[in-house]
């Protein structure tokens, strides 16, 4: 498969159909989720100029990890002097945190589909979701919460995630990273509940204000009548 891929991209451009995120996990070997440390373009004596991208893995499924990093190859690349390029090959971001699925090949991880294959995991909210490159846009093909596609995963591969091991320090930066958006999230609902108080404050007080208008008008109009 990956043979008639390189032979098809030789002839011309690469044309991407939208493959829905569910499609792409049934039809990949598996799927890996982790940041980019280093991205390395070297000589494949097969596919010519191709790039390994050298990534930390937190979560994968049928992919083969080594102590907690895998490289995930795509063809494509600059070797010195000499630049090969591929239209849709997928492109990364040294520190940035992705969702690739992949695909093996003479005992290597290939980036399976090129880019509609890669997404970057991006913070919304209190949620992460990941973001197709191609077809960023398109629910269910570029975008999906990172949960829902863990659950989802699960379901439909018939077994769990593998996870990295991570030490005291990296946990202790989680947590207090987790720790700053919960507070600051709890300042922004104390904030917005202390400005309906003063809101409601400023109403009880027109009303009060009003009452006691009418109050004193009653009273001055009894005391003329009494007289009378």
């Amino acid at each position: 498969m990956i043979l008639l891929t390189f032979l098809g991209l030789q002839c011309f451009a690469t044309t991407f159909a939208p493959m829905s995120v569910k499609d792409q996990l049934l039809s990949s070997k598996g799927v890996v989720q982790g940041e980019v440390l280093s991205t390395t373009s070297l000589r494949d004596p097969k596919f010519g100029i191709v790039t390994k991208a050298f990534i930390r893995a937190d979560m994968w499924m049928g992919t083969d990890v080594s102590n907690g990093h895998v490289e995930l190859f795509f063809p494509g690349g600059s070797l010195g002097e000499e630049a090969r390029r591929v239209p849709g090959a997928p492109r990364f971001s040294i520190g940035e945190k992705v969702v690739v699925f992949t695909s093996s090949h003479e005992n290597k991880n290939w980036v399976y589909n090129l880019g509609l294959g890669k997404f970057s995991l991006k913070k919304v909210g209190t949620s992460f979701v990941m973001v197709n490159q191609v077809f960023p846009q398109v629910p269910d093909v570029g975008q999906m919460v990172f949960r829902n596609f863990v659950d989802m995963a699960q379901r439909l591969k018939g077994e769990k995630f593998q996870k990295r091991f991570k030490d005291k320090y990296e946990r202790a930066v989680e947590n207090k990273a987790s720790h700053q958006i919960k507070s600051a999230n709890s300042r922004s609902i104390a904030s917005a509940s202390s400005s309906s108080v003063q809101v409601a404050d400023e109403n009880s007080s027109f009303w009060l204000v009003l009452l006691l208008g009418a109050m004193g008008f009653t009273f001055r109009l009894s005391s003329r009548k009494n007289k009378s």
